[in-house]
């Protein structure tokens, strides 16, 4: 229902984006703090230090294409016939933990699926709230920044971050004003989803502490490029799980 709408508005948006990033320019040139900001990220240095942080950032393999590509077919072929791939696991493992080791995988497999279905849940709140929000507003092209509000909020802490830099330099076009509404629309649906979706989520799942959640992206990023941020929050939860049932419930049983 909504497909030609979107396909108009990511056009249009592909082609206004270098037009605001050049109006935000102006903007910022107007006053001497955003003049000395603009002039620093434009110098040389600032260009490369950019060109050399997305280079790491993205750097993979078989490129973040044949990554996606990879990482879908064999999504794929785990949720056809997962049971195959776990009876194999299992067969790995000794005898007398073969028992345990379906129990953990279950366990594994439990849980990934909550927080799986929780994030779709969040997503789609994020993208509701967001295209209402930036309706009311009056911005252009609001269907597709939600969209991409949305999306990147499967990515915890820097997902609402980039999404919200699109948004802010479509908001510039009309007013500064209307940028700072904006700003304050993506902070408050991000206080929302923070403080009500979030816990709401996590009672079902192992609760994994936010700064764990920071310092996991961080860890892994650098050695897996923008998949260490989209992949972060599920390979804690497990590692938690695992150290969870193979470590402190072993141990907890030896002691009591």
């Amino acid at each position: 229902m909504i497909g030609a709408k979107v396909q108009s508005q990511i056009t249009q948006l592909s082609d206004t984006l270098p037009k605001t990033i050049e109006n935000a320019k102006a903007q910022l040139s107007q006053n001497p703090v955003g003049k000395r900001i603009v002039e620093k990220a434009s110098s040389p240095q600032s260009m490369k230090n950019a060109q050399d942080l997305a280079s790491t950032f993205f750097k993979s393999t078989f490129g973040v294409f044949g990554d996606i590509y990879v990482v879908l077919f064999l999504g794929i072929f785990f949720t056809v016939s997962p049971g195959i791939y776990k009876k194999g696991i299992v067969q790995l493992i000794p005898k007398k933990g073969q028992k345990k080791g379906e129990d953990v995988l279950n366990e594994l497999g439990n849980n990934l699926k909550k927080w799986l279905k929780g994030k779709i849940f969040s997503m789609v709140v994020v993208m509701i709230l967001t295209a209402i929000g930036l309706a009311i507003i009056g911005v252009p092209m609001w269907l597709v920044l939600a969209i991409i509000a949305g999306l990147l909020s499967f990515i915890p802490n820097f997902g609402p971050l980039i999404g919200l830099i699109p948004a802010v330099l479509v908001a510039l076009m009309q007013s500064p004003a209307t940028a700072a509404t904006v700003v304050g629309l993506y902070i408050l649906i991000q206080v929302v989803e923070s403080n009500f979706i979030t816990p709401m989520v996590q009672q079902k799942l192992i609760n994994t502490p936010p700064a764990l959640i920071i310092t996991a992206q961080l860890l892994i990023s650098p050695l897996t490029g923008g998949w260490g941020l989209v992949l972060a929050t599920p390979l804690l939860v497990i590692v938690m799980i695992l150290i969870q049932e193979l470590y402190m419930k072993e141990r907890d049983r030896k002691t009591a």
